[in-house]
């Protein structure tokens, strides 16, 4: 949705198909017997739409 907007919106995608195979994979491995630990990092890519752009210049401050 955050292309739809006016500006498009820049973001941070995740791969959430991805989150939900780990989750099911530890879920089912927990039902197993297996006590699962640990932290997963989810892999994100930033998606720059025209929302992003550098600071405006400032004049001088006296």
């Amino acid at each position: 949705e955050a292309a739809s907007f006016i500006p498009p919106l820049t973001t941070v995608h995740q791969d959430f198909a991805r989150v939900g195979e780990w989750c099911v994979d530890a879920v089912l491995r927990e039902l197993a017997g297996e006590t699962v630990t640990g932290v997963r990092l989810v892999p994100t890519t930033l998606v720059e739409r025209h929302s992003t752009a550098p600071p405006a210049a400032r004049g001088r401050e006296n």
